[in-house]
């Protein structure tokens, strides 16, 4: 389902519509697992219709790992 919804958000109408919607699709993605406490410090890098995710998912035990993700294109 969420392969689905990221491909909705590139769809939308702005670049900061895509943005808010792969910071809450993502969010909640990685919410679902209960090993993550919080999902922080959205970053969004634009290369004409690809743009990379960067930000920060915070565990319950042990230190917050940044992750990054390239998409569209």
């Amino acid at each position: 389902d969420y392969g689905s919804e990221i491909e909705q958000a590139l769809k939308q109408p702005s670049r900061k519509a895509v943005e808010a919607e792969l910071e809450r699709t993502i969010t909640e993605a990685l919410l679902v697992d209960p090993r993550t406490k919080i999902v922080r410090d959205f970053s969004f890098s634009w290369q004409g219709d690809q743009v990379k995710v960067s930000f920060a998912a915070v565990p319950v035990i042990g230190d917050p790992e940044r992750l990054e993700v390239v998409l569209g294109g």
